[in-house]
């Protein structure tokens, strides 16, 4: 499988030079740009290398920690 690492760093520099810091907090899904993958990962999807992740903790308004999706759905219960 071709991966297109060059697309994905030009990806993640359109991304850094953004200086909006967006609004979330704990518990809710958003999309982000997890990007291009070594090994066995699962990459993001489409041209801005997305996948949906939930907010697990939010250290400050710029960290946080995520779990991402997976392909398979599965039935995971996660205190919150």
């Amino acid at each position: 499988m071709q991966k297109d690492f060059p697309g994905w760093h030009r990806q993640k520099e359109q991304l850094h030079a953004q200086h909006q810091t967006p609004t979330f907090q704990e518990r809710e899904i958003w999309w982000c740009s997890v990007g291009m993958n070594l090994g066995h990962e699962m990459d993001g999807k489409n041209q801005f290398y997305n996948r949906p992740v939930l907010i697990v903790r939010k250290f400050n308004p710029h960290i946080f920690s995520a779990c991402r999706s997976r392909r398979r759905s599965s039935r995971i219960r996660i205190r919150l």
